[in-house]
């Protein structure tokens, strides 16, 4: 209740306050729904849904406001529950929302170098790079809470690189207890080839130990191949915290716009944990094939979590996909709609992004 009052108060105020400072504007939104059988039973949900408003107060201050629900992982019923014979999915599981001010203090100041600030009901995070849509290799996003509250950040640039600093004071409104601050320090940039971001991010208790680690990319286009290779690392700085050490790799390639093929991992002292691939076939301009497979490599269990295989064709704004999701273990899913069955099924998705 009290975070449905502090969101209402905040859209109230910005739908006052818009009309009289707001000089130019901008929105754009994004709408999926899909279905998934089991030969059985057929299961439909909004997969992804949000729309946004930007709006300038003047050259150097702006607004954003985005409301979002999420079919999501943490709200994902038993995998039983297709062929148990429900034939209806709630549409939204998981809900974020931003509002913030942005206000460019470096140009508003003139100061020799850029510096932004942002404040408002947003979710600060470090920057982590991947190059595989499972993400696997992706460490350093580190996330405790995973909703939006009242966030206060800071970025300076310094040519092409960037040194974030965010703080999330203690907050009541959205737990039954009191949140513990939280801080989020990032540099990171590009250098020639070479992204990187060097970050912390503390944990939800007052110790703020939290996670440190580093991630690299190299990027270099040779003729009409991109080869990348990414490696990230990051250590659980929590006293006790068993496997503190881990380390991501990934890879992939691209042949012009035609195929791109990604690999990503890790691996920590208990030893290998996923590696997700993604193949990517786009023979024509509005027409792809993506094949996704995500395998265990712990030695334990089932070798395969999940394969998803599906073709898309776009219409102008839109995008129909059809595919196949074949999985044993209630794993995941890349493209389906939604991880309803045992053992996968048949789907169909349509996205539209205005």
């Amino acid at each position: 209740m009290k975070r449905i009052t502090l969101l209402a108060v905040l859209a109230l105020m910005v739908a006052l306050a818009v009309p009289v400072m707001a000089t130019d504007f901008a929105w754009n939104g994004e709408l999926t729904y899909g279905s998934i059988t089991d030969g059985t039973n057929v299961a439909d949900a909004y997969v992804n849904a949000f729309i946004a408003v930007a709006g300038k107060a003047d050259a150097n201050n702006t607004f954003n406001l985005t409301f979002n629900a999420a079919y999501a992982g943490t709200g994902v019923p038993s995998v039983g529950l297709l062929a148990g014979g429900a034939t209806t999915l709630n549409a939204f599981t998981e809900y974020a929302s931003v509002i913030d001010l942005v206000s460019d203090v470096g140009k508003t100041l003139s100061l020799p170098f850029g510096l932004v600030a942002t404040f408002g009901w947003f979710e600060p995070a470090a920057t982590s790079y991947s190059l595989t849509s499972w993400g696997y290799e992706s460490l350093i996003a580190y996330d405790p809470w995973g909703v939006s509250h009242d966030s206060l950040q800071l970025v300076a640039t310094f040519g092409t690189i960037n040194v974030q600093l965010a703080f999330q004071p203690t907050d009541s409104t959205l737990q039954s207890q009191a949140l513990d601050p939280q801080i989020i320090g990032d540099v990171y940039g590009v250098m020639g080839p070479i992204k990187f971001s060097v970050a912390y991010t503390s944990n939800k208790t007052k110790d703020y130990m939290g996670l440190a680690g580093a991630s690299v990319v190299w990027t270099q286009a040779f003729g009409d191949l991109t080869p990348a290779v990414n490696a990230e690392f990051s250590y659980n700085l929590a006293t006790g915290a068993k496997n503190p050490y881990t380390i991501g790799v990934g890879a992939s390639v691209a042949y012009t716009t035609l195929l791109t093929v990604g690999v990503g991992t890790s691996i920590n002292g208990a030893g290998l944990g996923n590696l997700g691939i993604n193949v990517n076939l786009v023979p024509m301009t509005g027409l792809g094939i993506d094949v996704d497979p995500s395998l265990n490599l712990s030695g334990t269990g089932d070798l395969v979590n999940c394969i998803d295989v599906s073709a898309w064709y776009k219409i102008g704004a839109s995008k129909v996909r059809v595919g196949y999701l074949y999985e044993k273990t209630g794993f995941g899913y890349m493209n389906a709609p939604a991880n309803l069955a045992p053992n996968g099924g048949l789907y169909a998705t349509w996205d539209l992004t205005f």
